[in-house]
Formats: C-alpha cells, sequence, structure tokens
C-alpha cells in the first residue's frame, strides 16, 4: 500500500479496426462437416450482433470484429433475410464453454476472453487469433462470421513526479523517494474501449532489487495494465525509503 502517494490516470484511446472480410477457415470441427450451406436468399444468414463489453456492434454475414484479448463478448442476436425464420443455433467453431454440452446456443452467453477461447479452433491472421461464428439449424449452415483477437499493447506510461512530467515506456523504470508526491496521469494503449482498461500498482517485494541495482532500503513495485482480468503490460516502480 502506497502512504501520502496520489495516483490518478487517463486512458488514451488509439483507435480500433473493423472490417469485413470472407475467407477460408482450415479447421472446422468434425461435426459440421456434414452440413450444407444455405442456397436460398431467405435461410441466409444477414446479421449477428456482438456486444464487447456491452457495446453492440452489428457484424454482417462474413464480416469480422475485431476485439482484444481481455474483452467480454456477447453474441445478442442472430437474423436471417427472412426475419421471419429463427435459427437454432449460434456457436463458435470448437469452443465449448464451461461446463455445458458442446452444442450450446451460445446467444446470451458472456465470453470472458481473457481466459476462454483460448482452446478454440482459430486460423492466423498476421498478428492476430481468427475464430469462426457458425449460425445453423440442424444440418444447414445459414452463415459465418468472424472474431479477429489482438494482443493489447502498452505504449507507455506518463507520470508527474513532484509536478515534472515523465514518460516510462515498457522496458524503463521509475524510482522516486518516499516523500515524492507523483501522479499517473496517462497510460497509452492499443485497447478498443478506454473504459475497459485499468492498472494497479502492486507490491513486488524486495527480492528483485538485486538486479537493479538499488538501494536495499527501497521497495519494490510495479504499475500494471490490464484489459479486465487480463494483465498484458508492466512498469517497474521503485521507492526509495
Amino acid at each position: 500500500m502506497l502512504m501520502g502517494k496520489q495516483i490518478w490516470f487517463l486512458v488514451v484511446l488509439w483507435g480500433a479496426r473493423g472490417e469485413a472480410g470472407q475467407g477460408n477457415f482450415p479447421s472446422v470441427a468434425q461435426e459440421y462437416r456434414s452440413y450444407k450451406e444455405a442456397q436460398l436468399p431467405a435461410e441466409c444468414l444477414s446479421s449477428i450482433i456482438i456486444a464487447v463489453n456491452g457495446q453492440p456492434r452489428l457484424v454482417a454475414s462474413g464480416g469480422t470484429l475485431d476485439f482484444m484479448r481481455g474483452d467480454k463478448l456477447e453474441i445478442q442476436e442472430a437474423s436471417l433475410s427472412n426475419r421471419k425464420k429463427d435459427i437454432a443455433m449460434v456457436s463458435i467453431v470448437g469452443y465449448q464453454p464451461v461446463n455445458t454440452p458442446y452444442f450450446k446456443d451460445l446467444r446470451g452467453y458472456t465470453i470472458d476472453t481473457a481466459s476462454e477461447l483460448l482452446e478454440a479452433n482459430e486460423q492466423k491472421s498476421g498478428e492476430a487469433k481468427r475464430y469462426m461464428i457458425m449460425a445453423s439449424t440442424k444440418n444447414l449452415i445459414h452463415g459465418k462470421v468472424f472474431l479477429e483477437a489482438r494482443e493489447p499493447k502498452l505504449a507507455y506510461v506518463e507520470v508527474r513526479v513532484n509536478g515534472e512530467p515523465r514518460v516510462v515506456r515498457p522496458g524503463e523504470r521509475l524510482v522516486v523517494k518516499g516523500d515524492d508526491l507523483f501522479k499517473v496521469t496517462r497510460v497509452a494503449t492499443s485497447i478498443h474501449d478506454p473504459r475497459a482498461v485499468g492498472f494497479a500498482v502492486a507490491f513486488l517485494g524486495d527480492g528483485a532489487l538485486e538486479k537493479q541495482n538499488l538501494p536495499a532500503a527501497a521497495s519494490s513495485h510495479a504499475i500494471v495494465v490490464s484489459n479486465g482480468a487480463y494483465e498484458f503490460g508492466s512498469i517497474p516502480l521503485y521507492i526509495e525509503k
């Protein structure tokens, strides 16, 4: 616990990519191999609405939704071109929610990507991992949309120490004195939704000090940055007593 310290932060939104895209998925689960693609326009998927951290986004059939690892996803709705007809199943190929049957309609189920989707069938797309959402009824595939997961990245942390601005980047460290007043004023990341970004100052113990050539009287902390429950960046913080 840091006594006498004030820690504030402002998260900077770097922007998000959203694009539609088609493509073959190389690893489709065996249970889908006997399925047939819908041919009648009325039976074809129109769109799927997926909430990312509670914010709904509409993805057209064949389109792609980008998200950052740590985001929470919820498939809310799926619609056919003929809206009077229903879709029986919306699933992610190769993904099985914990403690549920494999064939589960995922509409209404929240997926915490900090720990889930890790074992689902995926396709590499540059730095992203790509997943397939399939809408089907019995052995008829109405259509597909795709998810692309990207690893969030920490660009820098901006602080003020006794009013003096400093920028600390990954791989660097911040050293302050016990009676210094410091504030975290900006955390710059690649996160889509700035409200999902958090940080905390964690005590790491004094064992790491030997490698840092710091006085034994210093205490070792880290400014840990996270997206939801997923920690993806940190800045070492040493406080000289």
